[in-house]
């Protein structure tokens, strides 16, 4: 039987970006998990959250990568992330937006910015689907 794995991003209070803070992500993250767990048998110990503070940049790239390594052939996985997204412009392709998820430790300005872009996450998709096929990514 096919092993259930999910990760679940909530972010609502970005304090390196002014006026970014956001209301309701880290409660639609928490009712994700019941979902996944209560509804449809995904286990809570496969289940792993990050809110908030703990959503940074290096936590969700090695959450990412966990998730990624723990899979099996035929597994069944879930990305949640609830929070800001975010745009800018391609530096090697001009005319080119680049679209990314911002963590809780990103910054604007004198702050890095430390969005993961959207190449990123397709090739964590790409090696989570050279194992399985049921990826699903939910982007709020």
């Amino acid at each position: 039987m096919a092993a259930r794995h999910a990760l679940l991003i909530g972010i609502n209070r970005y304090p390196h970006i002014p006026s970014a803070t956001l209301q309701g992500c880290v409660s639609d993250m928490e009712l994700m998990r019941s979902l996944l767990v209560d509804r449809f048998g995904f286990p809570a110990e496969r289940t792993r959250t990050l809110r908030d503070e703990e959503a940074t940049q290096q936590a969700i790239r090695a959450a990412l990568a966990g998730l990624a390594a723990a899979v099996a052939q035929d597994d069944i996985v879930v990305l949640f992330y609830a929070g800001h997204g975010s745009r800018m412009a391609d530096p090697r392709q001009p005319g080119r937006m680049i679209e990314s998820i911002v963590p809780h430790d990103s910054g604007r300005g004198a702050t890095p910015n430390l969005d993961i872009i959207d190449e990123e996450i397709d090739r964590w998709v790409q090696a989570v689907n050279e194992k399985t096929p049921f990826v699903t990514l939910i982007f709020d």
